[in-house]
């Protein structure tokens, strides 16, 4: 890259929301990485902040919205659909209501977050990933990076 190069990156958001101790994944049904299990999340559009585009793709995607604020959690970047993304993302509680999925989805749960660790983002499932599609597997892994600063979080939190 020359000085006069200039890296361009994508903006997503996405939220790792809460209740009764258990987080909310949904399983995708489009794009990249169908099949995965993954929190509600997208891209910024032009002039939304991170914060709003988290609460705006929550409620897009799930019909939820947060009870309160957001947390920033973590920041993560990966390569997906040919470009670099760069993704925020947050933590709060969900507010009452049932999940409506959107289109892009095929199935929602509510998980305990050590067991998605183990069941979703272990190195086992990493693996399955590079069989299928090495870039996948990267972003995979970039997902598995941030929710180990999710539950490093919650575990500081918890200790208060």
């Amino acid at each position: 890259m020359t000085s006069g190069d200039v890296a361009l990156f994508l903006v997503a958001a996405g939220v790792y929301l809460e209740r009764d101790g258990k987080m909310l994944i949904l399983q995708r049904a489009t794009g990249v990485l169908i099949g995965f299990w993954t929190i509600p999340g997208g891209l910024l559009d032009a002039g939304e902040s991170p914060p709003d585009a988290a609460r705006r793709e929550l409620f897009e995607e799930t019909g939820l919205r947060a009870a309160g604020p957001l947390t920033l959690i973590a920041v993560s970047a990966f390569p997906v659909y040919g470009h670099d993304h760069i993704r925020l993302v947050y933590a709060a509680e969900a507010a009452e209501g049932d999940v409506h999925l959107s289109h892009e989805h095929s199935g929602a749960q509510w998980i305990e977050p050590h067991e998605y660790r183990r069941t979703h983002l272990s190195d086992a499932e990493i693996e399955r990933w590079r069989t299928r599609d090495p870039k996948e597997a990267a972003i995979v892994k970039a997902v598995r990076a941030t929710f180990d600063e999710y539950l490093a979080w919650r575990a500081s939190r918890d200790r208060r």
